[in-house]
């Protein structure tokens, strides 16, 4: 939901809203200020006049992709049993974006700032007797 100091902006351009080239090469600008228009704000009560016409949550977040993995292997050495198990999380290490700025008076409105966690690994050795 975008917002605006005392209460919701007017989404003018919902087919320009989102900016087709974003999160890559360095290009963070998810949302696109001109798509939006913010209401007058009364100075009395510190609020706007109407609600605008952008609803709850016309617009979605960019969307990711992940691959998780798991491989485990088995040893048997005279009485004993060895397990080999490694699990990746995120294995294809795919930058996934998360965090927009929604306040339309933030000077950084629009852009992503935040990302979910890198790749994972973790391996684990059993010996089982």
């Amino acid at each position: 939901m975008v917002t605006q100091t005392g209460g919701r902006p007017d989404l003018i351009d919902i087919s320009g809203a989102v900016n087709e080239q974003c999160c890559s090469f360095g290009n963070l600008q998810y949302l696109n200020r001109a798509a939006f228009s913010m209401q007058t704000v009364v100075t009395a009560s510190g609020r706007t006049p109407r609600r605008g016409n952008e609803s709850n949550s016309p617009l979605r977040g960019p969307g990711y992709s992940n691959l998780n993995l798991s491989f485990g292997k088995s040893f048997n050495v005279e009485r004993a049993r060895f397990e080999l198990k490694t699990d990746i999380q995120n294995a294809l290490n795919q930058t996934q974006y998360m965090t927009v700025v929604t306040n339309l008076n933030a000077a950084n409105f629009g852009q992503i700032t935040a990302t979910n966690g890198a790749r994972v690994i973790q391996v684990q050795l059993r010996l089982a007797f």
